[in-house]
């Protein structure tokens, strides 16, 4: 998959360059939509790697859906860790997000970073059941899509 960017136009010259392509004057100063693949190098490897990030972005915004009735039933028994677990929450799409943009090993840093978020969100679970805030039953679908979002993110950040 490709991200999109505006890129500002630049002032209008007139050098032989621009002459020599046949562009007018006015095709020169509309702002140009540029596509960037989400990682530098071959389309081939892009493609398979982006579409792992992107199936990791939906399953983590779906572990947020399913988490939003848990951290409302645990704000009255417990606000310190439902603002941990919901500040941790949503840090897993934004660093997968914002690794989904970058190369190299900043992409892989921040796809660790996510892995790590996520691994936070299992452990406020984990003391929310322990306390007995949550029944065990009510954190199995949260607990599943976590696995899932876990393993993406582990192997996007190992690559």
């Amino acid at each position: 998959m490709a991200a999109s960017l505006w890129v500002a136009p630049r002032p209008a010259r007139h050098d032989r360059a621009a002459h020599a392509t046949g562009r007018s004057e006015r095709a020169r100063s509309f702002a140009v939509r540029v596509t960037v693949p989400a990682r530098l190098g071959a389309w081939g490897e892009t493609h398979k790697e982006t579409t792992m990030a992107f199936d990791a972005y939906d399953r983590s915004i779906q572990l947020l859906g399913t988490l939003a009735s848990l951290i409302k039933k645990l704000a009255s028994c417990d606000p310190d860790l439902t603002k941990q677990l919901r500040r941790a929450a949503q840090s897993v799409p934004q660093n997968i997000s914002e690794a989904n943009q970058r190369c190299g090993k900043d992409r892989r840093h921040l796809f660790r970073v996510a892995l790590g978020s996520a691994a936070e969100v299992a452990s406020c679970l984990d003391i929310a059941v322990a306390l007995e805030y949550l029944g065990e039953p009510q954190v199995a679908q949260a607990r599943e899509l976590l696995d899932r979002v876990r393993a993406m993110t582990y192997r996007l950040a190992t690559k």
